[in-house]
């Protein structure tokens, strides 16, 4: 998914075979979201389901709720 012109999003395919087998977050994003699902349990609880994005690298919560499928408690 990639933003468009007007501000939405909108599907685009990858050919390149590096980019789709290499990973979307660097390390330093893979911190900084550990430490987001961290924070949101430490202040709502074990189970959360977390929605973020990560745009011009800014890290950002969308929404933290609790995970209400799965079986899990």
């Amino acid at each position: 998914m990639v933003t468009d012109e007007n501000g939405g999003t909108r599907e685009s395919a990858i050919d390149d075979l590096a980019r789709i087998e290499g990973a979307c977050l660097d390390k330093e994003a893979l911190v900084r979201l550990a430490e987001l699902g961290a924070a949101c349990e430490r202040l709502f609880g074990a189970n959360q389901d977390i929605e973020w994005a990560l745009s011009s690298g800014t890290l950002s919560l969308l929404q933290c709720r609790p995970v209400t499928s799965g079986g899990r408690t």
